[in-house]
């Protein structure tokens, strides 16, 4: 499966890291099965919008830019741990977002 990441999700991922995590984690993204899409400037009024749409939730910067690109590109598989937020969200056709299993 190919992953497409927003630059926040980097930079918030990494908070929860150590210097060997964050590394890794680099290098993970560097691999072509990984690609980090620019979130340009001319998004964020698209990203505010979200964050308006579903201020009930609190959301922050960096789930409003995965909603964001989710419905730039059409991927609508997430890899999170944020199930209730991304229970929440909606995509393009106000189609769910498909949770990817990856714990127990």
């Amino acid at each position: 499966m190919r992953a497409l990441v927003p630059p926040p999700v980097v930079a918030e991922v990494c908070y929860f890291l150590s210097t060997a995590g964050k590394v890794r984690l680099l290098d993970w993204l560097s691999t072509p099965r990984r690609k980090v899409l620019d979130l340009p400037a001319a998004a964020y009024p698209d990203v505010g919008a979200i964050l308006a749409r579903y201020a009930a939730l609190d959301p922050d910067f960096t789930g409003a830019a995965i909603v964001w690109l989710a419905r730039e590109t059409g991927c609508g598989a997430i890899l999170t741990v944020d199930l209730r937020d991304f229970g929440v969200y909606r995509i393009k056709g106000n189609k769910r977002f498909e949770v990817v299993k990856w714990f127990p």
